[in-house]
């Protein structure tokens, strides 16, 4: 169930069909299917960005990407769930990610 902070740490989501992404250096820019563009422009952003991309159509969950951003940084898990639902959030609301399920 979603909260406040964006989605449940097991709610599935995947990426919405119909989006455009290009890679300059770092940084990744996704235009979505309604025209907004959105730029990915730290490397924790890119990874979230990145997981989301892997899963395809069958999705991820926030504890997953989480997960992947402990493995990569060094952060704690609490804080880079409450980083990636956050992420997701805006994801959400601007239609780039869509609830699996």
């Amino acid at each position: 169930m979603s909260g406040p902070g964006g989605p449940g740490p097991d709610e599935r989501l995947a990426v919405v069909d119909g989006h455009i992404e290009r890679r300059v250096g770092p940084l990744c820019f996704v235009l979505a299917p309604d025209g907004q563009m959105h730029s990915f422009d730290n490397e924790a952003a890119v990874a979230v960005w990145d997981g989301l991309a892997l899963a395809g159509t069958q999705g991820t969950t926030p504890r997953a990407l989480a997960l992947r951003l402990t493995e990569r940084f060094e952060v704690g898990e609490a804080e880079a769930l409450e980083d990636v639902r956050g992420v997701l959030a805006s994801l959400l609301s601007h239609c780039v990610v869509r609830r699996v399920g």
